[in-house]
């Protein structure tokens, strides 16, 4: 026998007496597998850093009914996750600040437009009381993902910024509403207008008008220098808000008593300011240049009823008690020609500014 031989019987010999079996064992190390709660690790596009994890449940989330969520499946990471046998998902968790969940109804995670079903770590879906992050159950997973139970794939993503969701069709900011004019405030309640000549000043706008459409129809107006605006049953049909209008063009320089109508003057702006003291106007024709436009009126009704006249360049305010009774209560003459020379009299002259 030669030395070769004699090698091999000793160590077949020494084999024998570990294992009674006769056999040789040849062992092949196996990686340890964790058991209990069903998880899978990221795709090859996964990276470490992520924090991102995704939980699905068969039904609810522990939040919402703990001892109903069913078999639930983790997700780690970012990357496609093809769920092979897990086929019931009814609620979505996401966690990780950033991370984003897309559904797809196939095994590799295509054919969606992405964007328009993500599932976002910080909004909260359905009422008050659901976790930020939470979508479901079965009705609210549809609105994400367009079914229940249906999804094969999922792919999680983990911006670098939290990001709103695009929108698949954008709308301009809704327009602010215009800022309305105040109301006018220079009232006389129970009153109607008139002049020295006559009563009938106004023309009628309608008989059921809102306040705020008489006041605007009147501003519309330049001849317009307030409005008559309807009190009471007969001038209201039953209704306070719809009433009759009737717009004042005609002047306003007295004004009587009635249970019918409020007076509304317009405002005047800034008073204009005096332009010649103790003066008429007059030009190469004479002095007529103006007319009267009321025998006892404030100061602000008289430029008032210069504002609505076309012709009107300024007006003459009485001055002394044979043109007033009183303060601001004097006699009024608007200027319808020029005022190309002065003489003295008993009246202040106001130019309408340039």
């Amino acid at each position: 026998m030669t030395a070769y031989f004699r090698l091999l019987l000793l160590v077949i010999g020494t084999a024998a007496q570990d294992d009674n079996s006769g056999y040789v064992q040849v062992e092949l190390a196996k990686p340890h597998q964790a058991r209990g709660k069903n998880s899978l690790a990221g795709s090859l596009q996964a990276t470490a850093a992520s924090t991102c994890v995704v939980t699905l449940y068969e039904h609810w989330h522990e939040g919402q009914r703990q001892d109903y969520t069913g078999d639930t499946k983790e997700l780690a990471g970012v990357g496609t996750f093809p769920l092979d046998a897990f086929t019931g998902t009814s609620t979505v968790k996401v966690t990780g600040e950033g991370c984003l969940a897309y559904g797809y109804t196939n095994n590799e995670c295509s054919g969606n437009i992405e964007g328009l079903n993500a599932i976002r770590w910080d909004t909260q879906y359905g009422n008050d009381g659901h976790p930020l992050g939470v979508c479901g159950p079965s009705h609210e997973l549809e609105k994400k993902w367009g079914c229940n139970d249906c999804v094969r794939c999922v792919k999680v993503e983990q911006t670098a910024a939290p990001t709103a969701p695009p929108t698949a069709d954008p709308t301009a900011a809704p327009t602010a509403a215009p800022t309305l004019p105040p109301i006018w405030t220079d009232i006389s309640p129970k009153k109607e207008c008139g002049t020295d000549d006559s009563w009938d000043v106004s023309t009628k706008v309608g008989d059921s008008v809102t306040k705020r459409d008489c006041q605007d129809d009147c501003a519309a107006d330049k001849a317009c220098i307030g409005y008559e605006y309807g009190i009471g049953s007969e001038k209201c049909s039953g209704n306070a808000e719809q009433c009759w209008c009737w717009k004042i063009t005609g002047g306003c320089s007295k004004q009587r008593t009635t249970e019918s109508y409020d007076v509304s003057l317009k405002p005047i702006g800034e008073p204009w300011p005096k332009t010649y003291e103790s003066k008429e106007c007059g030009n190469a024709d004479g002095w007529d240049a103006s007319i009267e436009a009321g025998a006892r009126v404030s100061l602000a009704q008289c430029q008032r009823q210069c504002q609505a006249t076309t012709d009107c360049i300024g007006y003459e305010y009485g001055k002394g008690s044979s043109k007033c009774d009183g303060d601001d209560n004097c006699k009024c003459y608007i200027i319808t020609k020029s005022c190309s020379k002065q003489q003295t009299a008993s009246y202040d002259v106001y130019i309408k500014p340039l």
